[in-house]
């Protein structure tokens, strides 16, 4: 799952980080990606958000992650000293969509074969 923070992570958007953690974890959903591209403020409220979903997430085997991070959040991250403490994608992760089973043509590969006795 990946979730896009929005420009202010604050005391009341990180509430709704927390709640949206919580049911993704409700739902068996434990591989997190979290999108710091459109942030560019944060709080220490934030912050113990993160760490707390972070456990939260760690107690049922899951990860999360970090992408995207801007520059507002990365220097936050850094000073605050957190920064080696999430797993970091370089680039945007990507969500691949379903593969497409290609429809078979033609008879099957078993009717094609010949099968000669020695």
């Amino acid at each position: 799952m990946i979730i896009r923070l929005p420009e202010k992570l604050t005391q009341e958007s990180a509430r709704n980080l927390r709640a949206r953690l919580e049911s993704s974890l409700a739902s068996k959903c434990l591989n997190i990606v979290l999108d710091f591209s459109c942030v560019r403020e944060m709080n220490s409220s934030a912050l113990e958000t993160l760490l707390h979903c972070m456990n939260q997430v760690a107690q049922h085997d899951g990860t999360i992650r970090v992408s995207g991070m801007s520059p507002e959040a990365e220097i936050f991250l850094e000073f605050t000293r957190m920064d080696s403490i999430f797993a970091m994608f370089q680039e945007q992760p990507v969500v691949l969509p379903p593969l497409a089973v290609p429809e078979f043509v033609g008879a099957p590969v078993r009717d094609q074969m010949q099968v000669t006795a020695a």
